[in-house]
Parts: structure tokens; C-alpha cells; sequence
């Protein structure tokens, strides 16, 4: 599954430009399609992993994931 920028900030709680940001230093890994930025799960769960500490996040998945946040 693919999202835009604009669903990876809603399910972050923060606006597009701090998730294009992210995108331009590298932070989190996006495609393009049709000239938008296109960010796969997989990206987006391995880019929350590096920033929770303190719980073991290893083996889950993205909703597991926003349920403990």
C-alpha cells in the first residue's frame, strides 16, 4: 500500500511540508508517481521504528504500531 503526503501527515498528526522534509533529508524513502511523492508502508513503519525508543517495535506493523502512540 501506498500513501500520499498528505495521509502520511494526517496519520502522523503533522503537516505535509514536515513529511516532505523528511522525504528531502533522506528520513523517509518515497516514489515518484505522476510527479507526487508515493510513500509505502514499509517505509513509513521503518522510519517510526528510529524514532520510538524504549518499546520493542521490531515485529510490528503499522497499525499495530499507531495504536501505541
Amino acid at each position: 500500500m501506498y500513501y500520499t503526503t498528505k495521509e502520511v501527515a494526517k496519520i502522523l498528526k503533522c503537516d505535509p511540508e514536515t513529511v516532505r522534509r523528511k522525504i528531502r533529508s533522506g528520513k523517509l524513502k518515497s516514489i515518484m508517481i505522476d510527479g507526487k511523492h508515493k510513500i509505502s508502508e514499509e517505509s513509513l513503519v521503518n522510519m517510526i521504528k528510529k524514532y520510538i525508543k524504549g518499546i520493542d517495535v521490531s515485529n510490528m506493523n503499522l497499525e499495530e504500531i499507531l495504536s501505541i502512540l
